[in-house]
């Protein structure tokens, strides 16, 4: 029997409500996978597209359009799959209300147990008076639905969970310590403004949980968070069209790749202990597993989930830096997802949510370089630019025009090159030397100036990317341009264009930051 795929548009909520109906409700008619066929029929499905596509279908299959949504919402909805891939997998799930944090336990993939609120332990470990008394702690998932700040009579609980975390043991009836393959999924409503990635840090996030889950060494224990934020996932769109793998059959597909071995990814760490590299070992793995299999993940991809893992990870522990997770090894599968094609000469990143890729031509309307967001805080600052050209007419001259193509880019016309040479080709691989240019500019310059004194002709040799001495006729003009005279800090060098004849800006919103 093939995987059953089906249309899309019907299956979850955000499409029109006459539309509206659930798996589960479509379930009745689709029989099971032969079990011998299930990962040989899924491999089949998955193993002639390229990581781009794979990602489509299985966003697909959770309701989700890839192309609609940013980055950091791609890899957030992505990670709620792990806990049925990975036995003992854990994940918190905080942020406001209204942004879809329990949808892939509830409406899509419907083979857990939702719990709401705080149970008992009695009902985790199954009760004492009854041997045959059902113990919660036995199924494959588990979700805590809107754990409140009410476990006073039953602080006992986060003893047995804190334990079970740790070992993937319980006392079943609380009697003989058994094993289970218990994955734990906790969600919380969480009201806070959060404008950065650091206040995700704030340990206020987590107070709407039981003090005792709030508390470090049990929020250790699990293989990360998942923040819901508007600002910074903006929001969950949904697709209306399109096929995907039915649910039961990808819920089928998802316990043969639980059954399947663990890999060491990563040994060793200055940031990150053994027990924090376990817990992100285990997500690498589950992604993996979802991607490729048993295959050998390509190296763009395994660089990018390295550092996603690490991210959701360190969100769970005050003792740990904020470990961001779009940098220069992220560059690599963002080329895939979203520029792969195209004759890329160079990407930057402007801020820790924006990219600037240059391309190699112009397109066919004059523009030669896109700004691309990775979340809501992107998406932001690129309207923070916009904004700010409309309303600095008085400056235009100086500054970089922008056009608007969707929510997550803008494209323009990059006459010259942008002053940084942290620069990286769309493979990830570092194209300048910063080092090396104030060597190579500081040898002209003494060059430079042996010939004036000796009345030699000047030499014809460039200055590569920008000399010390132009930095500081730069920063004197953007202050003066911006009104940052008060500010002493250099501005970076990703604010600004130098070509043969001026210097233009753009990145106004990391400008602004610095008055």
């Amino acid at each position: 029997m093939e995987l059953k795929k089906i249309e899309i548009a019907p299956i979850i909520d955000g499409v029109k409500k006459e539309q509206k109906t659930t798996y589960l409700e479509l379930q009745k008619s689709i029989p099971k996978l032969e079990d011998e066929l299930i990962l040989k029929n899924y491999r089949s499905y998955i193993e002639n597209k390229d990581i781009k596509e794979k990602i489509k279908k299985i966003l697909l299959a959770n309701g989700l359009c890839d192309e609609k949504n940013n980055t950091y919402v791609i890899f957030l909805e992505l990670t709620k799959l792990i806990p049925y891939i990975q036995n003992n997998y854990n994940l918190i799930l905080l942020g406001e209300g209204g942004l879809g944090k329990s949808s892939p336990f509830t409406t899509v993939f419907p083979f857990n147990k939702i719990i709401s609120g705080v149970p008992t332990v009695a009902s985790l470990r199954g009760s004492e008076k009854d041997m045959k008394s059902e113990a919660l702690l036995e199924d494959a998932l588990l979700v805590f639905e809107e754990i409140a700040d009410d476990v006073s009579s039953k602080g006992s609980i986060i003893s047995l969970l804190k334990t079970f975390l740790a070992s993937g043991r319980f006392p079943k009836n609380n009697r003989e310590e058994i094993d289970s393959k218990c994955s734990i999924v906790i969600t919380s409503n969480e009201t806070s403004s959060i404008n950065s990635y650091e206040a995700l840090k704030n340990k206020d996030i987590f107070s709407p949980l039981p003090t005792g889950v709030k508390d470090f060494a049990f929020l250790n224990r699990f293989n990360g968070m998942l923040p819901h934020y508007r600002s910074l996932i903006h929001k969950r769109e949904y697709a209306t069209s399109g096929e995907a793998i039915h649910c039961l059959h990808l819920h089928q597909i998802f316990s043969k790749l639980k059954e399947l071995p663990n890999k060491i990814y990563i040994e060793t760490s200055d940031k990150f202990d053994d027990r924090e590299l376990g817990k992100i070992n285990e997500t690498i793995n589950g992604f993996v597993k979802l991607f490729y299999i048993d295959k050998e993940p390509d190296k763009s991809f395994l660089n990018f989930i390295i550092e996603w893992a690490k991210h959701i990870c360190s969100l769970t522990n005050p003792r740990i830096a904020l470990h961001y997770p779009f940098n220069y090894n992220s560059i690599g599968l963002l080329s895939e997802l979203y520029f792969k094609q195209k004759q890329v000469e160079s990407i930057c990143y402007l801020s820790k949510d924006r990219i600037l890729i240059k391309y190699e031509e112009y397109d066919c309307d004059g523009y030669n370089a896109e700004i691309l967001a990775l979340s809501g805080f992107g998406k932001s600052e690129n309207e923070f630019d916009l904004d700010f050209l409309k309303c600095h007419t008085d400056i235009k001259t100086s500054l970089i025009h922008l056009e608007k193509l969707t929510d997550y880019k803008l494209r323009l016309r990059l006459n010259g090159n942008l002053a940084t040479s942290r620069k990286y080709n769309k493979n990830g691989e570092f194209l300048n030397n910063f080092d090396t240019d104030h060597e190579y500019n500081d040898l002209l310059i003494s060059l430079i100036d042996y010939q004036s004194k000796v009345n030699s002709p000047p030499t014809q040799i460039a200055f590569r990317g920008v000399p010390k001495f132009f930095e500081k006729v730069i920063n004197t003009k953007i202050k003066k341009i911006f009104n940052l005279d008060n500010n002493k800090n250099p501005i970076s060098k990703t604010c600004y264009v130098v070509n043969d004849s001026d210097i233009y800006f753009l990145n106004y919103h990391k400008i602004m930051t610095q008055k």
